[in-house]
């Protein structure tokens, strides 16, 4: 008999390993409002409604110094003053999440100064559910709420990569991009409108 891959097994199970990350950062912490906590003075039944909405459930919760953290069925939620981070995997609906954290920071006076959607590739994509049947649909439903958002793959399409989603309102990527491009330039491929944007920046 053939042996079997630890691979092979995890495909014969079907399984969708790839996770999914999101992760959306406040700014205006305290301001006009006295709770110091911010995100934090959010309680348990709070977050538990919040990951019902990626069909999910939390299973432990503990508080630490710096932040919240709760261990979810497929993953986990991280809960800090001014942010949010959740890392699930499977058929989650991750995304669906969003527009009840956002809610969360708007309650309590709090604008949001970056947002972050990233995943491998599936590799089941027709397993998943709304919005993650494709990145398209995945960048349709971000765009909904932010606008100013900015869809990104990293990697070859006939290959493993990245599909990442980003709505920067620091400016701290393009700072980041630009210094990567320059850094090194022989390990990207530059359209010439690049090259103008970065030697105008």
């Amino acid at each position: 008999m053939p042996s079997t891959s630890f691979s092979d097994s995890v495909d014969l199970m079907g399984f969708e390993g790839a996770e999914k990350k999101m992760e959306v950062i406040f700014s205006n912490l305290n301001h006009g409002s006295d709770n110091k906590d911010g995100l934090r003075s959010y309680g348990l039944d709070h977050w538990t409604n919040v990951v019902k909405t990626l069909n999910g459930s939390i299973i432990k919760n503990d508080s630490l110094e710096q932040f919240d953290l709760y261990l979810i069925s497929e993953s986990s939620l991280f809960v800090y003053p001014d942010r949010v981070i959740i890392l699930t995997c499977g058929t989650t609906t991750l995304l669906k999440a969003l527009p009840s954290i956002l809610e969360s920071g708007k309650k309590i006076d709090m604008d949001v100064c970056w947002f972050q959607f990233s995943r491998k590739n599936f590799l089941y994509p027709d397993e998943q559910h709304f919005p993650h049947k494709s990145f398209d649909q995945e960048v349709k439903f971000c765009s909904e709420m932010f606008s100013d958002g900015q869809a990104h793959v990293l990697g070859p399409l006939n290959g493993d990569h990245w599909n990442v989603f980003i709505a920067d309102r620091t400016g701290q990527f393009e700072v980041a991009t630009i210094s990567c491009l320059r850094s090194r330039p022989s390990t990207f491929t530059c359209t010439e409108s690049v090259k103008k944007w970065l030697s105008s920046s």
